[in-house]
This record gives C-alpha cells, sequence and structure tokens, in this order.
C-alpha cells in the first residue's frame, strides 16, 4: 500500500480545488474529493466502492466541516455508525483541527476518529497520513484472529472426522457471521442516535429511578435520554449482581449497547418502537421487584414492594419465595434483555401481512412466529457485536450461557399472539402443579422457569392495558393507527384487511373491551395465581372496561352499549369469579395499592384531580382525543417532573 493508491475525501465546507491544501493532497495521492458535509462524504465513499477496492482517507475538517448546529464529535459518531452499519471498509477517519486540547481529541478518538491532526498540516505529516490504513487493516486483522483462536480453543478441529465434515460446517462456523448481519442490515432502520454516554443530573436520575419503580411508568412522556437512562439504571443493577460479575461492563460500554439496540427499533412505528420496549422492560422488572427478584431502585418504594397478597390456596409469601428460589440472577438478565430486544427491527406489520405478501422474512421462518423469529435473531446478532456484553452469546461448552439463549428465545418467542391461549393453559397448569414440583431437578426447574419468566414477558408485553386509563388509553391509541396504517397499505395492494386495521370501520372502544375480555384479563388472571402480588392489575382492567363501556356509550349510544355487554355475556361467569377472587384478596390483604375503582368512584374532588398517592387529570373519554402535543423531537410534550396526565407515589 503506497499513498498514491489512497483516494482522500475532504470534509470542508468552504474549501476549494485552488487551496494550498487541496494542491498538496493532488500532488501526495491517488484521488481526492471535496465534500460539504459528512452526508455527501459518505455517498461519495458508497459510489467509489461500486467500482474501485481502493482504501480511502476521510480529512474532516473540525472548523469547517460542520453545519453551525452540528457537533463534530456527534458528527464523528454517526458517521462511524453508518460505516459500520452499511458495511463500508477500508476508509479511517483523521480530524484535522487547531483545537490542541487533549481532552478533545482522546474524544475525538473514542467516537470513531483514527488520528488528529493539528493544522496546518504539514508537506511531511501529510506523506504519513496513509500509514493509519495500514495501521488500521493490521488491527483488524488482529482482531479476526484472536476471534479465531477462540474458535479454535472452543472447538477442536482436528482429526479424520472434523476433516470428512469441513466444507459441511464452514457456513456454521464462518466467523464474519455474514448470514444474520445481512438480514439485520437489510430489515433494521439506519441508526438515528450517535452513541454517547448520557450525562444526567443527581436530581434527574432519582426521578427516573421512582418512575422505573411506579406503575404508571409512562414512556411517551419522556425523552430519548430518559428511556435510554431508564434502561442503564436497570441494566447496570442487574450486572452488579455478584453472580454476573463476569458479564459486567463499562458505563460507556453498557450506554453504546444500549443505543445500538434503540437505534435498531423503528421508532417511526406509532406502538412497536424502543418506547414500547422500555415499557416492557419496565414492567418486567416492576414484577420482578414484586416477587423480591430484586430490589427495587428507588428506596421510597421498598416497604410497597415487599408487601404480600395471599392467592388462590397458597399464601403470597409462599409463592413469592418459590420464584426467588426459582429465579437465578442468569435468569433475571435473560428476561429482562427479552423484554428490551424482543420487538427489535419491527416493520410496523403483522406476522400475517408477511406472510401474506410473501416476505423474504416469512420464507425464511417457514411462516411460524415471523417477526419474533427475526426480533431473536437481530437481537442476539447486536449482543454478539458487543465488546465485552458479546460474551454472553458465546455458549460454546458453557451451560449456563446456552440457558441464557434458549430463555432469550423462548421468551421473545411467547409474544407471538397466536399462541396465546395455549400459553395461558400452561400457566394454569403450573399454578396447580408448582407447588408438587420436585424442584431440585434440574429439567424439572428449567420448565418452570421457562413457564414463570413467559408469563412475566407475555403480560409485560401487553401489560399497558393494565395501567390507569389515561396511560392505556393513549397506548391503545397508538396501537389503534399503528393497524390503521397497515391497513391502508393493505387497501393500496388490493389485500383483504381485516376490521381492527380498517380506520373508517373499526370502532377504538369495542375493539379494546374485546381485547381486556377475552385476551388481556384471562392472562392477568392466569398470571395472579402464580404471582399474587399482580391481582391488583386485575382492578385496572376492570376499571379500564367500565370506561371503555362509557366510550362505547357516548359514541353509539346506551343501547348499543348495553348490547355489545350482552353479545359478550359468555364472559360474565369467568368474570363473577375473578370479582370474588378479587373481593377475598381485599380482606385478606392490608396492601394499600388503591384501586381503579376507588380512585374514579370515590376519590374524585370537584376539580378533578385526586388526592393521596394518585394525580389525576382529567381523562378524556372520546376517541378523538388521542391525539396529543408533540415537542420538535416527536415526543410527547411532557418530559419534566409535573403530574400530567397522571403521576403516583410508588406503592406502599
Amino acid at each position: 500500500m503506497t499513498s498514491r493508491k489512497c483516494s482522500v475525501i475532504l470534509v470542508d465546507r468552504s474549501a476549494t480545488h485552488q487551496d494550498t491544501l487541496v494542491t498538496q493532497l493532488h500532488s501526495t495521492f491517488g484521488e481526492v474529493t471535496i465534500v460539504a458535509n459528512a452526508s455527501a462524504a459518505l455517498r461519495s465513499l458508497q459510489t467509489k466502492q461500486k467500482y474501485t477496492a481502493n482504501p480511502s482517507l476521510l480529512l474532516f475538517d473540525n472548523e469547517r466541516g460542520c453545519d453551525e448546529h452540528e457537533d463534530t464529535i456527534s458528527v464523528i459518531h454517526s458517521f462511524s455508525s453508518q460505516l459500520l452499519h452499511r458495511s463500508i471498509k477500508n476508509i479511517v477517519t483523521i480530524v484535522l483541527s487547531e483545537n490542541e486540547d487533549e481532552d478533545y481529541m482522546l474524544r475525538c478518538l473514542e467516537h470513531g476518529a483514527v488520528d488528529y491532526v493539528l493544522k496546518p498540516l504539514r508537506p511531511d505529516t501529510m506523506k504519513t497520513l496513509f500509514l493509519n490504513l495500514h495501521r488500521y487493516n493490521y488491527e483488524s486483522g488482529n482482531e479476526k484472529e484472536i476471534t479465531k483462536q477462540r474458535m479454535r480453543t472452543n472447538i477442536r478441529r482436528q482429526g479424520p472426522s472434523w476433516r470428512n465434515f469441513t466444507d459441511r460446517l464452514k457456513g456454521v462456523y464462518n466467523d464474519d457471521v455474514w448470514i444474520p448481519r445481512a438480514i439485520v442490515n437489510y430489515y433494521t432502520p439506519e441508526p438515528t442516535l450517535s452513541r454517547s454516554r448520557i450525562q444526567v443530573s443527581a436530581d434527574r436520575n432519582e426521578f427516573l429511578k421512582s418512575r422505573v419503580c411506579s406503575w404508571d411508568f409512562m414512556p411517551l412522556h419522556l425523552s430519548d435520554t430518559d428511556l435510554i437512562h431508564c434502561v442503564f439504571l436497570i441494566l447496570e443493577q442487574v450486572l452488579n449482581i455478584p453472580e454476573l460479575e463476569e458479564f459486567r461492563v463499562s458505563g460507556d460500554d453498557l450506554y453504546n449497547f444500549i443505543f445500538d439496540i434503540c437505534n435498531s427499533y423503528n421508532n417511526q412505528n406509532p406502538y412497536h418502537n424502543f418506547r414500547h420496549a422500555v415499557d416492557v422492560m419496565q414492567t418486567t422488572y416492576y414484577i420482578l421487584c414484586k416477587v423480591g427478584v430484586l430490589r427495587p431502585l428507588f428506596e421510597d418504594a421498598l416497604a410497597g414492594f415487599s408487601r404480600t397478597r395471599k392467592g388462590s390456596g397458597y399464601s403470597g409469601s409462599k409463592q413469592r419465595k418459590l420464584i426467588q428460589e426459582l429465579m437465578r440472577p442468569i435468569d433475571t438478565l435473560a428476561l429482562l434483555m427479552a423484554s428490551l430486544g424482543h420487538d427489535v427491527g419491527h416493520p410496523g406489520v403483522t406476522n400475517r401481512f408477511l406472510v401474506n405478501t410473501g416476505t423474504p422474512l416469512a420464507m425464511l421462518y417457514n411462516d411460524r412466529s415471523v417477526l419474533e423469529n427475526y426480533h431473536s435473531m437481530a437481537f442476539f446478532h447486536i449482543l454478539h457485536m458487543q465488546p465485552k456484553l458479546g460474551k454472553l452469546t458465546l455458549n460454546y461448552q458453557r451451560p449456563d450461557l446456552q440457558w441464557f439463549r434458549k430463555l432469550v428465545v423462548h421468551c421473545i418467542l411467547m409474544t407471538d399472539m397466536s399462541l396465546h391461549d395455549d400459553f395461558v393453559e400452561s400457566i394454569e397448569e403450573q399454578s396447580t402443579r408448582i407447588h408438587t414440583a420436585n424442584l431440585q431437578d434440574e429439567v424439572v426447574a428449567n420448565t418452570e422457569r421457562e413457564v414463570i419468566c413467559g408469563a412475566i414477558i407475555k403480560c409485560a408485553d401487553i401489560g399497558n392495558c393494565s395501567r390507569p386509563f389515561p396511560l392505556a388509553k393513549r397506548w391503545a391509541c397508538n396501537l389503534a393507527e399503528e393497524f390503521f396504517l397497515q391497513g391502508d397499505l393493505e387497501k393500496e395492494l388490493e389485500l383483504d384487511v381485516l376490521p381492527m386495521n380498517d380506520r373508517q370501520n373499526v370502532n377504538l372502544a369495542r375493539f379494546q373491551l374485546a381485547f381486556k375480555r377475552n385476551i388481556a384479563m384471562k392472562l392477568f388472571v392466569a398470571l395472579s395465581k402464580i404471582i399474587p402480588e399482580m391481582e391488583f392489575c386485575l382492578d385496572f382492567i376492570g376499571e379500564n372496561i367500565e370506561e371503555w363501556t362509557n366510550v362505547l356509550a357516548e359514541d353509539e349510544g346506551e343501547e348499543a352499549a348495553k348490547e355489545f355487554a350482552l353479545e359478550n355475556a359468555g364472559e360474565s361467569d369467568e368474570e363473577e369469579e375473578i370479582e370474588e377472587a378479587i373481593e377475598e384478596t381485599d380482606r385478606e390483604s392490608s396492601i394499600s395499592i388503591p384501586f381503579a375503582k376507588d380512585i374514579h368512584r370515590d376519590r374524585v374532588p370537584s376539580d378533578g384531580r385526586i388526592e393521596g398517592p394518585y394525580v389525576l387529570s382529567p381523562s378524556p373519554r372520546s376517541p378523538r382525543d388521542c391525539t396529543t402535543p408533540r415537542n420538535s423531537q416527536g415526543n410527547q410534550s411532557n418530559q419534566n417532573n409535573s403530574p400530567s396526565p397522571m403521576r403516583r407515589t410508588p406503592p406502599r
């Protein structure tokens, strides 16, 4: 490699080919291109790599390479992420700057630059710039060699049997993992957020801890950085468990992983986006705290989490102890990771749509749990690419890591709603079986762990319907809009449109009532049999059914609401059983989580706000009120500590 075989892209919005620097670059390198910004540089690189394999130097002028509203370090980081995402190779970034601050130099290197050169660029220095390419390629090759050595250590590639299978297994042990990388890069969106270490004030940190430990947690009211920090708080706590010490990573590495997950969600989806992922993860975390597997981050919430309720035939404390014994740290980590990554790369359409349109993903996964299989694969690919956390994917001859992968995959697959009824039945069966099961047998114990973790993530996945009504309604509107967008697309493609996807015909209240009665209530009843501490969700669901019935009455009249109730009378026996169970629990428990019916009926003063642990703004009833003002980032406007539309202190 020589300098004449290298091309140079100079990012400088004011440079011209008559400049002295550009003239010197032309005399040293084979080709010189001037662009105004990083986006233009990326387009130029993509074009070059189609026609030539020559390596390139990207010279980024610190003072003249950014627009006024841009920051050099964030631009460099974003550019480096784009290179990785698009698999563009043989390119190194060098910063040219007048800034002599050493900390700033190091930050540039930490965020993707391979060298930092002070201006003015001297001719003798210019002649050595190409060596950065040699060094970069050497280090990259060295990393690949380390990976190969690790594989050789794990897998003894020797003997006649191995030689017999070499050709057939070469794809299995391909170090480049090109198949998952190609699929993930094709289906996941391009990064929208640059990696960085988030700076959070002490007050904000405590506030977010309190939100994470609250049942009225609402991601739609938080900024992207708040959401990322919420995930950071949860994972940091879990990774600090002594049994997980070998997987502990620095704060920067943990933030990088969370940024990568966030960027892998299609955040233009109204519902299946990173906010939903954080919502599911927080619900999972809340349940784990409720049963005592984890200690809540917010100390003031501890008293509420430690109280127990009695279930059907077994005390809550006995159930609680049983789950605490079953759930090991590796299970907790797997369940929370699955919750975070369970919808990675979701395209905003359903499995049915992917199958009916014959998409490559549907063919790849044989029309079965298409999205869930893809989410699992994509999540593990992202995890595998992490420098430290990637160790969790190296499961050869590591039974604990083999189990970690199995449990994560199981949990993600359980979010397929087509499996809902079968899994609810398995939860019901466990509630009567687990107390007599031989949990000393590892196979038996693992089976019970799968059911418990599957039950938790399923409830977390649809858990927003058991939040207080203002929050549940906001999520319902977002989900409906995502269905409507799919329906619009189906109409364009002249496909059959399900009623729930047709914005002209669907009634949101009817859909929500059917879902809560036939899907959500059954699932949470089953969950409450193995985790009695979560029975309060049944009260919220019951109250939300009442609220949606009122909405239906306002939209279609009292008679229509009564008629709809009669049509669903088949559920009445079960609802009576649920009500009796709740009343029995009320008598036996001293827990002070107010039920939703108490909030709306007994404790609302004349000004429409609630005294005590709940603070509610008057909630709109009409589906027409689903829209919420948004700020310039597209997030809902309430991102501070104010109690709108709902806020409460953690339960005691």
